[in-house]
């Protein structure tokens, strides 16, 4: 009987406990500042490869995505 009394007793501090109240408010404030964070930005550039065929002959430049430059200065014909 005992056992059950401090058991219950222990529970009824848990509930009521004022640090029950401070852990949502910390939930709370951390879920508001994940929603102010920025979006990912890349760091490294995107390459592609660009084919042509021009008299039979296959032939590639690679190209920067990210910047919208020619990594290349020419065209490199694939043997």
């Amino acid at each position: 009987m005992k056992y059950k009394v401090f058991i219950l007793f222990v529970f009824s501090i848990m509930c009521f406990s004022p640090v029950v109240n401070v852990r949502a408010a910390e939930c709370t404030g951390s879920y508001q500042t994940m929603s102010t964070n920025k979006s990912v930005e890349p760091r490294a550039d995107e390459i592609v490869r660009k084919y042509r065929t021009i008299y039979g002959v296959l032939q590639y430049r690679r190209w920067n995505q990210t910047k919208g430059v020619w990594v290349d200065d020419d065209w490199i014909t694939i043997s």
